[in-house]
């Protein structure tokens, strides 16, 4: 099976201790789950912009299903 490379990027307002993540229907996305989910990461310099430090390899010609995700302080789901 052939994989690609894919970084995400969104731009969200958060509150001091949330954080997104992306959850999908791919193992690599958590299956939905948002414990195994991809964490994005942001900094004082691009906030709100929150971005893949490290990239998600997902199968090429599948269809993949995502939503972007703010998580509180114990990794509940906020919105």
């Amino acid at each position: 099976m052939l994989y690609t490379r894919v970084f995400f990027r969104a731009v969200v307002r958060t509150d001091f201790g949330e954080r997104v993540a992306v959850v999908g229907s791919s193992p690599s996305l958590g299956n939905w789950q948002a414990e195994h989910g991809h964490e994005l990461t942001t900094n004082e310099d691009v906030f709100p912009s929150w971005f893949s430090k490290e990239p998600v390899y997902l199968p090429l010609k599948k269809p993949i299903s995502y939503k972007y995700v703010v998580l509180d302080e114990r990794g509940d789901i906020v919105r």
